[in-house]
């Protein structure tokens, strides 16, 4: 479930994390009310509709606000919001939603008369374990350049070379820790960068993945915990272009347009959701007119040794 911000109503107090996007608990020391929600874009509406069926309770609406439309799955029910004080406690690993968590079943503990104490959050980020899933749904992305149609940089003598770009990334206000985790698990060695929203001069932490061996580890773990809303388009399409990268073949400029063509228009298949990196026949026919020089080029970059991990769900 997608850890998100945490908000209580009181005359006294206002921590108000809320960002449209993400999950959301609130208190009404007045009314004695309490909400749960879980927002996200539109577009993601699917995730929403998965969490509803997998916990058995709770709505989906749709809202509109600032221009941009949203859905949100929720529940104010006394017994649902009980249930998930249980399925939370002890098993949030984001550092701030742990904090936030405690002060929202300390506020509950007092104005439902309840005596349920914070259990130890000894979880840790792992790829034996649905987590990274379930936070990628909601908060990362996979980025790929096919709307360039694949342009690189400018060649000397006019038109531009085709190069695959395919990044993993995830951007978080502080969480430094669980960044780093993720970083260490999949073997990358890049830094984690510092960047605006645009609207602020605060700083927040940004993973970025972009090398062949920490990608395929990725797409290992992805391929044994699914994701279940919208990017699970994007994972399919980052996935097929970085097939593309692993080839180091050389593709005209038109070749490249009809691959982003292809890759566009992509979609989830109708017999089931699988990562599989083999080409349609239009493709292998594209990769098939490649000059025989381009197939295998001798300036391709070297291949580092292949990383391989074993993935497998817990039996937890």
């Amino acid at each position: 479930m997608p850890e998100g911000s945490f908000i209580t109503r009181d005359t006294n107090v206002s921590t108000n994390l809320d960002n449209n996007v993400g999950t959301k608990f609130t208190v009404d020391k007045q009314t004695k009310r309490a909400d749960f929600e879980i927002t996200q874009h539109i577009t993601n509406i699917k995730l929403l509709k998965f969490i509803r069926t997998e916990l058995g309770f709770g709505t989906v609406s749709i809202f509109e606000k600032n221009g941009f439309k949203y859905a949100k799955w929720f529940t104010s029910k006394r017994e649902n919001i009980i249930l998930l004080i249980y399925l939370l406690n002890g098993h949030l690993i984001l550092e701030k939603r742990r904090h936030q968590f405690i002060e929202w079943l300390n506020t509950l503990n007092e104005v439902w008369n309840l005596n349920i104490q914070p259990k130890p959050f000894n979880c840790q980020v792992s790829l034996q374990t649905s987590w990274l899933a379930g936070f990628s749904d909601a908060d990362a992305g996979f980025y790929t350049n096919v709307k360039k149609n694949f342009r690189g940089a400018a060649r000397s003598q006019g038109g531009y070379y085709v190069r695959f770009i395919t990044k993993f990334y995830i951007t978080q206000r502080d969480e430094i820790g669980v960044l780093t985790k993720i970083k260490n698990l999949v073997g990358a060695t890049n830094k984690i960068s510092q960047l605006t929203n645009g609207k602020s001069n605060f700083l927040y932490n940004r993973l970025e993945i972009t090398s062949t061996e920490s990608t395929q580890i990725l797409i290992q773990y992805f391929t044994e915990f699914p994701l279940k809303g919208i990017r699970k388009i994007d994972l399919l399409r980052w996935v097929r272009v970085q097939a593309y990268k692993n080839m180091f073949v050389v593709v005209s400029e038109k070749a490249a347009e009809k691959l982003a063509r292809l890759i566009t228009n992509l979609q989830e298949p109708t017999n089931g959701f699988t990562l599989s990196q083999e080409f349609s026949k239009e493709e292998k026919a594209i990769f098939a007119d490649c000059p025989l020089n381009q197939k295998n080029p001798n300036y391709a970059p070297h291949k580092s040794k292949k990383k391989t991990i074993t993935i497998k769900k817990s039996e937890n």
